[in-house]
């Protein structure tokens, strides 16, 4: 389900989002789900790899793990605003 554009993203960007660091990443809200080596659904590859990038995300080596939501049935998902 599309409500918006890709808008880039990277920390330190102001952005759409929603969460712990969201704030920092510019995403579009675009709703593809997808499951990261932390076991947690991210809304989209671009919330993924601006997480990845933050600090918290390079110290666990966060990568992308598959398309789709993760089957831990966690309440982490990091959706868009």
């Amino acid at each position: 389900l599309a409500v918006g554009s890709s808008l880039g993203h990277g920390p330190g960007s102001k952005g759409h989002g929603r969460g712990l660091d969201n704030e920092n990443c510019q995403c579009g809200r675009i709703y593809k789900p997808v499951c990261g080596s932390d076991l947690k659904t991210y809304a989209n590859q671009c919330l993924l790899d601006c997480h990845a990038a933050m600090a918290e995300g390079q110290q666990i080596g966060l990568k992308f793990l598959r398309e789709g939501r993760c089957k831990q049935g966690g309440k982490s998902e990091r959706r868009p605003k």
